[in-house]
């Protein structure tokens, strides 16, 4: 797909070259594979326009298919990245020597016998890779051997993927936040938030893209927002972060009474802020258009959960709110939000007021077919 093939990468963040016709992505961290995998996806996105993306299950598909699908060319004829997930059961010696070795698999520029594993096929496939197509393997457990030898000679990477040190996750959290958010995560902000979170990368990403937001809020036009320690306390602190970022649940529920008795609970009671809880709502919404994305696209549960940036506990309700909703509808609830937001700031409207709007709003697209009272209320 390239002129020359870079050296192949081991390390944990290393990237994955555009030049590597075949990748591997291993290891128990499967945030940094789906970060792997949208890095090279919108990388060869940008290089070719367009590509055609297949995802294989390594429990059922055989060898046959897959490397059919990387030598056949598309009838757009559009590059292709050729995915193959649960590979170390692709690769294991169970698989069906009689599928392996048939010659549609073998293609015309292998010597194939009559009876080669899986494993054999893909090292000679490594050997003279289609220059069209990139083909990612992804594994849980990664048997190292003579395939990794032709990978990496042919210009490919073998990535390891294993959970990170505290010291790494507070490099990787400080370098994250200017690098895809645009903001400054302050060395004692960093501190406190890999203090509260450890090395979940998942849940780290997560708590950023909320800092973010509120770090934006705190200033001006043209200055640069910086996460500060307070923030930090504040957002992801056990206490004011869990009462309003639990406020997405109960938009979740799809339910307008208990949506609204959760929002009031939190104006009169608890006396929340209601920019703070704004920007909870900028952060369901921002998931939720993520995630029906990649939910339209046909990924899988934990595809969908890498994509939004979603950690395991929070991860199921939003992916099946996000699994209802069109992407057009989520992009909508996302400018909805951003908008309740501005007007917040800008002081049009009662702040109260706006929340109330969104709410009902929100509870209509995450429950369009129950009806809702207050439905005529707007964020306007």
């Amino acid at each position: 797909m390239a002129t020359r093939p870079s050296p192949a990468a081991k390390a944990t963040h290393a990237a994955i070259p555009l030049s590597a016709p075949i990748a591997v992505l291993h290891g128990p961290e499967q945030f940094l594979v789906a970060q792997h995998t949208r890095d090279l996806r919108d990388a060869l996105t940008r290089q070719h326009t367009e590509i055609d993306v297949f995802t294989f299950d390594g429990n059922s598909v055989s060898p046959a298919e897959v490397l059919d699908e990387c030598r056949s060319m598309g009838l757009m004829m559009r590059p292709k990245l050729v995915i193959v997930d649960n590979a170390e059961r692709f690769l294991s010696e169970s698989d069906d020597d009689e599928a392996a070795s048939s010659p549609k698999a073998a293609g015309p520029r292998s010597r194939v016998g009559t009876s080669r594993s899986a494993r054999e096929l893909m090292e000679s496939y490594a050997k003279q890779p289609e220059t069209t197509a990139v083909l990612l393997l992804r594994a849980n457990v990664w048997r190292p051997g003579n395939l990794d030898k032709a990978i990496v000679a042919s210009g490919g990477v073998v990535i390891k993927c294993e959970k990170i040190s505290l010291d790494a996750a507070h490099d990787w959290a400080t370098a994250r936040a200017p690098k895809a958010l645009g903001v400054t995560l302050a060395p004692d902000a960093a501190d406190l938030l890999i203090e509260e979170l450890g090395n979940d990368l998942a849940r780290i990403s997560s708590e950023l893209d909320k800092l973010a937001i509120a770090a934006r809020a705190r200033v001006g036009p043209g200055e640069t927002p910086v996460i500060a320690a307070d923030l930090v306390q504040l957002l992801v602190g056990a206490s004011r972060q869990d009462d309003a970022w639990s406020m997405q649940s109960e938009l979740l529920s799809g339910s307008m009474p208990r949506a609204m008795d959760a929002l009031r609970a939190r104006l009169d009671v608890s006396r929340m802020s209601p920019v703070l809880l704004g920007v909870a709502y900028i952060d369901l919404a921002r998931k939720l258009s993520r995630a029906s994305i990649a939910a339209s696209l046909g990924k899988r549960d934990n595809e969908i959960a890498g994509e939004a940036g979603l950690w395991a506990a929070a991860a199921a309700p939003i992916i099946s709110a996000a699994k209802r909703l069109p992407p057009a509808s989520a992009a909508a609830l996302l400018r909805e939000a951003i908008r309740a937001d501005e007007r917040q700031k800008t002081g049009d409207g009662d702040p109260e007021h706006i929340l109330e709007g969104l709410t009902v709003t929100f509870v209509n697209a995450l429950a369009p077919r129950q009806a809702t009272h207050g439905a005529g209320m707007a964020t306007r």
